[in-house]
């Protein structure tokens, strides 16, 4: 943290007198508060607890007791420990089992899949996605408020090394859709011919032809 983070921070709160809530007016990611920090982007609930001199745990979750999801207050906040898969001896075994490892790096899933294509893999009554089992058992608890990428472009991947904790953001820039330089009737994506949509580009040509049908 440096000089001039609280004020930064502050600078983007709003206080709801009537809740004591101190609302967000910065930027979101996932419908989530996030707050640039240390030299990246974490949740804005974490960020104004660190502000205020609270300690939080890499491996904690900070959930805000009011309920409100755009409230940021260090007063609201909470800090749980999150709950990971159990990694035990023998469910490690046999997660190893369900795992080919493949001559360009990737650990091939062999379980059961999503209908996404993301590998599942269950411990007693519960079920959790392969990958993040995998970044959990062997890199840590995954950073609150962000998502896993697989750097290799394969879902079926487990290997830790092949992924990357990113903000939902983040992960979305990252997609085939979200690189394409062209709409799928060939228009440049250029400053002046694009739009955003929740959360998605989009072609101003396209939309205009769609008008004049």
């Amino acid at each position: 943290m440096v000089a001039g983070d609280l004020a930064r921070f502050e600078s983007k709160t709003k206080r709801e007198p009537a809740t004591g809530c101190l609302l967000w007016t910065g930027a979101f990611s996932g419908g989530n508060p996030m707050f640039w920090l240390g030299q990246r982007v974490i949740p804005a609930a974490r960020a104004g607890l660190l502000l205020a001199g609270s300690e939080v745990p890499a491996s904690a979750d900070v959930r805000m007791s009011c309920g409100v999801r755009a409230c940021v207050s260090p007063e609201h906040a909470v800090i749980f420990p999150r709950s990971v898969a159990p990694f035990g001896a023998e469910q490690q075994a046999r997660f190893q089992r369900k795992v080919e490892r493949l001559p360009n790096g990737c650990w091939q899933w062999r379980g059961n899949f999503t209908t996404g294509g993301y590998g599942q893999f269950t411990t007693g009554d519960d079920t959790h996605l392969a990958h993040r089992w995998s970044y959990q058992v062997h890199r840590g608890a995954i950073p609150e408020g962000l998502q896993l990428d697989h750097l290799c472009r394969n879902r079926g991947c487990v290997n830790p090394e092949h992924l990357e904790a990113v903000t939902p953001l983040e992960n979305t820039r990252r997609t085939p859709r979200a690189q394409a330089t062209t709409c799928k009737a060939g228009h440049q994506f250029t400053e002046a011919n694009t739009y955003h949509h929740q959360g998605r580009r989009h072609c101003r040509a396209c939309k205009a032809a769609r008008k004049r049908s």
